[in-house]
């Protein structure tokens, strides 16, 4: 899938950038045209992807001819946003590797706080040369 992503980007900016070179643009701009687009298309497209597979869940797929307000929209977006974030936080697990044992107690009252529940406090390994 990054692969994908990777290639669309790199074929958007080269196009980008050949069109500007046909209409007259100089060689720096069409090379800062071509990193533009290129880093923009790469970020971009996992980020609608996301959100389209999310409206498709909800059974709400947008259509251009929708005539909706943007109240009713930023209604429906809302609970899609919440269940993105619940999405992320569920899947962080921490692993927290300290040879202070003081630290190794503070660190899961703080995750509780702040509401990472999955984390592992470890001490390091003894390595040989460390007796």
């Amino acid at each position: 899938m990054v692969v994908g992503y990777v290639l669309v980007g790199a074929i958007s900016s080269l196009i980008s950038s050949m069109l500007a070179l046909l209409l007259g643009a100089s060689l720096r701009l069409a090379f800062g045209l071509y990193a533009l687009v290129g880093t923009a298309t790469v970020v971009l497209a996992p980020v609608a992807r996301l959100l389209a597979s999310n409206f498709a869940d909800q059974g709400y797929a947008p259509t251009a001819g929708d005539s909706q307000n943007s109240q009713s929209d930023a209604r429906l977006i809302e609970p899609v946003l919440d269940q993105l974030v619940a999405r992320i936080e569920a899947s962080i697990r921490i692993l927290a590797i300290d040879d202070d044992p003081f630290i190794l107690e503070l660190i899961p009252k703080i995750s509780e706080k702040v509401g990472f529940s999955e984390l592992t406090p470890a001490a390091p390994a003894k390595r040989p040369w460390d007796c």
